[in-house]
């Protein structure tokens, strides 16, 4: 089942004399006749693998290697396992070594199924593994649990249909099916050999897992979770608060305001930090991000001035992990949001996304541009972008106005950054601050 890539367009009109209307969260136009449909043989053969690797993980070994994972930079402290490279013998572990506990758990747990239950599944389930993409992840289990102290499991597995059936509610949290599997003492909980012998496994400890539920109950999720990066260029990211690093020129100290700039001024936004106060994708996936700047301006049309627009593209397949999400922990943010604030730029648009499958929005608003002796107005601009991305945020920003806050330090309802005397700004469970570099 392959994600499809991200379609991102503009769409531009001219419009002269005002500004065209606009709204934060500006979103509609689902691609419901675009979804896709999976095997309906699919979610079974994934729940059974998921069983059987309820009984890998009572091996501790094979247990102290899925939270590794969770050391891994990419990984935002979360547990995140590609079980198709796992089993590939070209990738080792993140040790460096050949030998994977997991794999070795895998296969002596298929031998001791094959000798006392007489299992024909289990060769096809690292077949599955590879042609499906699985992976694992475990929101909660490294940041909430120790290790050692683990007494069971719950094993669950997701779909995308999960996901889907719920596409119309922006405000669904997602939820997936699962069972509870003892690490110590399997006899009197479910695991695959009562499966395997038709004990009635359905109803057997089965629960339903979401993030409340996992943030009490050491849970792991089964699934294709591939992301895909957009062909985008990746930007350049701030330190995490308190890590240092210098960048030169600094901000400006104690701020700007619109009577100091002029046509030659060269003015930067940097966004150091941004945070979810929620989570924005459904569970058990990530928070992958991404953030567009729009911007108004004035381009030479045959020597006659006229308005444009310029995107700037500052954040891109950026993850927010779950439980950084729900803590609101700051990531680091891009070294700037626009590298070159034109004179003549009135206000600018930040359009927030985070990936999801199958949906399409269409957003529309205008750029202002103003400036003396040229022709004011605004540029109409559509952002359409389908398959893969959800439009948390669509917010208009007034230059000025953006600019008198950081400079008297306006506390806009929410504080200000730890630490300093920046005030914090928010759309949709996303928030952020700005510093100014003017030359």
């Amino acid at each position: 089942m392959k994600k499809k890539l991200l379609i991102f367009k503009l769409l531009v009109v001219l419009l002269f004399g005002g500004l065209a209307s606009c709204q934060d969260n500006g979103q509609d136009d689902i691609g419901l006749d675009q979804l896709e449909v999976q095997d309906p043989f699919y979610e079974e053969k994934l729940k059974e693998l998921s069983l059987f690797f309820g009984e890998v993980f009572r091996n501790s070994e094979a247990r102290e290697e899925l939270f590794s994972f969770a050391d891994l930079e990419e990984n935002s402290g979360e547990i995140n396992v590609n079980l198709r490279q796992l089993f590939d013998d070209e990738v080792t572990d993140p040790s460096g070594k050949r030998y994977s506990a997991i794999v070795n758990s895998f296969y002596n747990t298929g031998r001791e199924n094959h000798r006392t239950e007489g299992s024909e599944e289990f060769d096809s389930f690292i077949e599955f593994i590879r042609e499906n993409n699985i992976s694992i992840t475990a929101p909660y289990l490294a940041e909430n649990f120790n290790l050692d102290d683990l007494s069971n499991i719950t094993i669950s597995w997701w779909t995308n249909e999960m996901e889907l059936e719920h596409i119309d509610d922006l405000e669904w949290k997602g939820e997936s099916p699962g069972f509870v599997v003892s690490m110590k003492n399997a006899d009197n909980l479910i695991n695959f050999r009562q499966k395997q012998t038709g004990i009635n496994y359905i109803e057997n400890n089965f629960v339903v897992t979401n993030d409340e539920y996992a943030i009490e109950n050491p849970t792991i999720v089964l699934g294709n979770f591939e992301t895909e990066q957009s062909d985008f260029d990746e930007p350049i990211l701030l330190p995490p608060p308190g890590d240092g690093g210098g960048y030169l020129p600094p901000p400006t100290t104690g701020g700007v305001r619109c009577p100091d700039l002029t046509p030659s001024s060269y003015l930067t936004l940097q966004m150091p930090h941004f945070r979810l106060t929620s989570n924005l994708r459904s569970w058990p996936n990530g928070n992958y991000m991404y953030l567009w700047n729009i911007t108004g301006e004035y381009e030479n049309n045959n020597g006659v001035p006229m308005p444009g627009f310029n995107v700037h593209h500052t954040l891109g397949h950026v993850k927010v992990s779950r439980s950084e999400a729900n803590n609101g922990v700051w990531k680091p943010g891009p070294t700037y949001i626009i590298h070159n604030v034109q004179y003549e730029s009135a206000n600018w648009y930040m359009v927030w996304g985070v990936e999801r499958p199958n949906t399409t929005r269409t957003i529309e608003g205008g750029a202002k541009v103003s400036s003396d002796g040229k022709p004011e107005g605004s540029v109409n601009v559509k952002w359409e972008i389908t398959r893969g991305m959800l439009l948390p945020a669509y917010t208009a920003i007034d230059k000025c106005l953006a600019l008198e806050h950081n400079f008297h330090r306006t506390d806009l309802g929410r504080g200000f950054f730890p630490g300093t005397n920046y005030p914090i700004h928010e759309a949709s469970h996303i928030q952020w601050y700005y510093k100014t570099i003017h030359q």
